[in-house]
């Protein structure tokens, strides 16, 4: 629902800024991002009535804290303040 508009908007203006465009494409992964979070609370709430089996999904630490802080660089940019991350030298998956 939230995803379709903003596919529309990032395909058919090509007379967007770059900047606004930037924003944009941080909207939308920002939106598929709270889509998954919806999902899995979702998820628990069956696993909680026993109607869905359990899984154990990996994940890498390195990309989700990138994808974490991108969402926040633009206002960080606003307001002056540098995000730093160093990422360990092989995935860290948990």
């Amino acid at each position: 629902m939230i995803l379709l508009p903003l596919d529309g908007i990032l395909s058919n203006s090509p007379g967007l800024k770059s900047e606004t465009r930037a924003k944009l494409q941080i909207l939308r992964r920002q939106s598929k991002q709270l889509l998954a979070l919806v999902n899995d609370i979702l998820t628990l709430t069956h696993l909680d009535h026993d109607s869905l089996p359990s899984t154990v999904r990996h994940v890498d630490v390195n990309d989700f804290t990138r994808n974490l802080l991108s969402g926040y660089q633009p206002l960080a940019d606003e307001e002056n303040i540098e995000l730093q991350f160093t990422a360990a030298p092989s995935p860290v998956v948990i």
